[in-house]
């Protein structure tokens, strides 16, 4: 074990895309030889430039991660450019999984969340057809810019992402790899974010027949401590994520430091560490304290002492904004809580999370599925996260080897 982490590259705070670390796609149910398959399935027939895929005509590359390709296309019949995002992988349970997820991200219509166009599928393989934005993402951001040095400009984004979490939290669906690099600072100088990738997300009490158990995906300095042991997630879980990026944001520092992704994880699952003060980096914060009290709720390991939900972490970031601008701030405060009463907000957002399931699986399926057929019954996992760290912690590190060789030879075989 310690070979391997000495083997790794460091993780530490002066350098930022090491310190965050690669996105991994992890499963703690089954063994090594569930990956062999699976790489052994990367795509040698990807999409090329001047290749019409279902009406769309592709013009090059734009990104790429572990799991998935972006591409900047044209929609042949208006002239729109657009993007197309597909799998890396042409294993059929993934496409089919990711299909299922862009058809009910077809229904998040938010001014902060990037616009989904399409899903199409051509030669047994998925495509996510969206808006192509013009701007920077956060990540890239903080690196060229540091931390967000006016607390009305911290404010103002995060209120934005806020509510694009609170629209799909009020959907039912997760974002589970909520980062800066997920989060696009618009071009216009007006500081409008929208938040994309939502292709990991899983719907809350999905169709557990389309979905792997034990699946983990996400990015270690991001990942709540539930998402690192390989449990079931809620929303709250995004909540912990943005409060990680939240953090990030205000101080250009995570709120922990590891020297790699592993120890990360850990230190994520152990309740004894707290986040660094604010004060290490910002005590020039108007009502700092009260703001400290935010990010050590949001941050809690555990599910049950962490913040309730999008609603409160908003109303909580409201009086904080509140005490700091004692009054006197002529912009309105950018944290606006639901009017509802929260037992009506549940009753709402149940009846709409019914119909969003039954109209994503009629799409995908060919018939009309009434809401009852969606909804199965999913057993309950134990809040304290008393499981063993270390067989997460060996197959986190395989995984995360296999991924960074799987991409190098890629690069290589391109690059002949």
């Amino acid at each position: 074990m310690a070979d391997i982490r000495e083997s790794q590259q460091r993780y530490g705070p002066t350098d930022t895309q090491q310190r965050r670390g690669p996105a991994v796609f992890i499963s703690f149910q089954d063994d090594a030889e569930q990956f062999a398959p699976v790489l052994s399935q990367i795509s040698a027939t990807e999409p090329s430039a001047g290749q019409q895929i279902e009406g769309y005509k592709i013009l090059d590359k734009v990104g790429e991660g572990a799991m998935a390709v972006v591409y900047r296309a044209v929609q042949l019949a208006t002239n729109r450019i657009v993007a197309i995002k597909t799998l890396r992988y042409s294993e059929t349970d993934l496409s089919e999984r990711f299909a299922r997820e862009v058809s009910i991200h077809n229904q998040l219509k938010h001014k902060n969340i990037v616009e989904a166009i399409e899903c199409i599928q051509s030669k047994g393989r998925a495509y996510f057809v969206m808006e192509l934005l013009k701007g920077v993402n956060l990540e890239d951001q903080l690196v060229n810019q540091g931390r967000c040095h006016s607390p009305a400009l911290f404010a103002h984004i995060l209120g934005q992402i806020c509510d694009a979490l609170e629209c799909a939290h009020n959907l039912g669906i997760i974002h589970r790899d909520l980062k800066p690099e997920n989060i696009i600072l618009l071009e216009g100088g007006k500081n409008e974010i929208k938040v994309l990738d939502f292709g990991v997300a899983k719907i809350q009490e999905d169709l557990q027949r389309l979905t792997k158990t034990g699946v983990v995906l996400g990015s270690p300095a991001y990942m709540s401590p539930e998402q690192c042991m390989g449990l079931k997630l809620d929303p709250r879980s995004d909540l912990y994520s943005l409060g990680v990026v939240a953090y990030e944001l205000l101080t250009g520092s995570l709120p922990y430091e590891a020297s790699n992704p592993v120890e990360m994880m850990e230190i994520h699952c152990d309740p004894d560490i707290t986040p660094k003060p604010l004060t290490m980096f910002r005590p020039d914060l108007p009502a700092v304290e009260k703001l400290q009290a935010v990010f050590d709720h949001v941050l809690q390991t555990e599910t049950e002492d962490r913040t309730a939900d999008v609603h409160e972490f908003k109303k909580e970031l409201h009086d904080w904004w509140e005490a700091a601008s004692n009054g006197t701030s002529q912009l309105p405060n950018p944290f606006k809580p639901s009017q509802l009463p929260r037992e009506k907000i549940a009753e709402k957002n149940k009846s709409i999370v019914n119909t969003v399931e039954a109209k994503a699986l009629a799409e995908l399926t060919g018939r009309r599925t009434s809401a009852d057929e969606v909804i199965e019954a999913t057993p309950k996992i134990p809040q304290k996260m008393q499981l063993p760290l270390l067989i997460g912690i060996v197959v986190t590190v395989l995984v995360a080897l296999i991924a960074f060789l799987a991409t190098f030879l890629l690069s290589a075989l391109n690059g002949r």
